[in-house]
């Protein structure tokens, strides 16, 4: 079994800001992460991996499940100030989500398991042309 340890994570800016990701721990097959660099806990991105083992005895279905979930809360801007001088507490206005779910069968090979890893990696990496790029930042329908 791995340690929890740090994630580190670039953003998007112009000069990419590294975003470190502290372990919160795990319980029940889930570690979670989250990034304190926002002085607000409502607005913290948060990070949590799921992992399951193999479930029935029919070999041929058998899989190891993992599930990552990001989220990255995005908090409302408080007037700031009143007459009374006090300002109201800060609210999530929305919330971006990332999830990727994977089926790992039991019977895969390790190479086979590294292949997919990277090669869904790539898919899901920040290029343009790459049709979660045009979906996601660009908001266009994938056809």
């Amino acid at each position: 079994m791995s340690a929890q340890a740090n994630l580190v994570v670039p953003d998007a800016a112009a000069t990419p800001v590294n975003h470190t990701f502290k372990p919160l721990g795990a319980a029940g097959g889930v570690a979670k992460w989250i990034d304190q660099t926002q002085n607000i806990v409502q607005g913290m991105p948060r990070i949590a991996v799921n992992f399951r083992e193999p479930l029935g005895k029919d070999v041929a279905t058998r899989a190891f499940k993992h599930e990552v979930l990001f989220t990255m809360p995005v908090l409302e801007v408080a007037a700031s100030g009143s007459v009374t001088g006090y300002n109201p507490p800060s609210k999530e206005a929305y919330r971006l989500v990332g999830r990727a779910s994977y089926s790992i069968p039991e019977r895969a090979a390790l190479q086979e398991r590294k292949d997919f890893v990277k090669m869904f990696a790539y898919f899901l990496q920040y290029n343009t042309g790459w049709p979660i790029y045009d979906q996601v930042i660009d908001l266009n329908p994938p056809f």
